[in-house]
């Protein structure tokens, strides 16, 4: 799906791309069922208790998680990209654009979805521990998905 994103000799259609998105998501999706339960991926609504009493094995899940959403973002991308072209193009040239949009939306929900919990975390995580972010090296996760600044204190902030 993103070698051709280098000048390609063909261009590939949204179809396509949604089709090597699907098999690639299931493949991901196969991957997190089999993680063990110490290392499940952190949805937003697990956040209210996850800091108390906070472990090694959750700093783990924490950093897992953030990649787990970067690499969602990274597979819906170049689709949601893909789409919004073709659907702009088809609708100047007065073309229907309603089926490709309607194959479209699973991945524009999935990609919401990721973005959300992404942001959760990354507030959660500057919110109830701001040093998490250098203690493990992990600042650069969400260097370029998010705004996040170090104010005059030291502290990294994000726009929540």
């Amino acid at each position: 799906m993103y070698h051709y994103n280098i000048d390609p000799d063909e261009t590939v259609s949204a179809r396509d791309m949604l089709s090597a998105r699907l098999s690639l998501q299931w493949k991901f999706e196969d991957w997190r069922g089999k993680l063990d339960p110490s290392c499940l991926i952190i949805v937003g609504d697990d956040l209210n208790n996850l800091f108390v009493g906070s472990s090694n094995a959750l700093r783990f899940r924490l950093i897992l998680s953030i990649h787990y959403y970067r690499l969602v973002m990274l597979i819906n991308a170049p689709v949601v990209v893909k789409v919004l072209s073709e659907a702009l193009d088809a609708q100047l040239s007065g073309h229907n654009v309603e089926s490709l949009l309607e194959h479209a939306m699973p991945v524009l929900r999935h990609e919401l979805g990721a973005l959300q919990n992404l942001h959760q975390i990354i507030c959660t995580i500057l919110n109830f521990e701001s040093v998490f972010l250098d203690q493990n090296d992990a600042w650069w996760l969400c260097n370029y998905t998010s705004e996040c600044k170090q104010n005059s204190h030291g502290y990294y902030q994000i726009l929540c």
